[in-house]
């Protein structure tokens, strides 16, 4: 168990250095080409580093999680749980965000109105999407109704 625990901790110091180094991109892209963020309307944090830093607490809580899920079956039960969740999410965001990805509305004074749509479904994402999305909720179940050993009951 001590070498499980110590290869978590690992990735979560090197998750860690991926952030930062996004964070720095993310900013360093920023100063290099002002004008692509220009025609947004929020700040250039809000397209990198706030979803980053999303991502880097949920993965964090999810390296906990696992530490909490070798040890005690609450852990695992509370494990699969979020896994269910997560992959029941991604399949529902992924679906309901397979639109097409620009409209325009052309209107004339003296004829009818034409409306352009443009875009692909992108049929890779939305097959990674599902099958990932299963897998999570698969995992979840199966961390759920796992049954616990007499390892379970003692901590290492």
């Amino acid at each position: 168990m001590k070498n499980y625990n110590k290869l978590i901790n690992l990735i979560m110091v090197f998750g860690s250095g991926v952030f930062a180094e996004s964070l720095f991109a993310a900013y360093r892209d920023f100063i290099n080409h002002p004008e692509v963020y220009e025609i947004n309307s929020a700040p250039w944090y809000y397209y990198s580093a706030v979803p980053n830093s999303v991502a880097y607490v949920a993965f964090i809580i999810l390296c906990l999680l696992i530490k909490l899920a070798i040890h005690k079956r609450v852990g695992r039960i509370i494990l699969g749980i979020i896994a269910v969740i997560a992959g029941v999410l991604w399949v529902t965001i992924t679906l309901y965000t397979s639109t097409p990805h620009s409209y325009t509305i052309i209107g004339g004074a003296d004829g009818p109105t034409s409306i352009f749509l443009a875009g692909k479904y992108g049929a890779g994402t939305i097959i990674t999407a599902v099958v990932g999305g299963l897998v999570l909720a698969v995992a979840g179940i199966l961390l759920i109704v796992k049954k616990g050993n007499k390892s379970d009951s003692k901590v290492d």
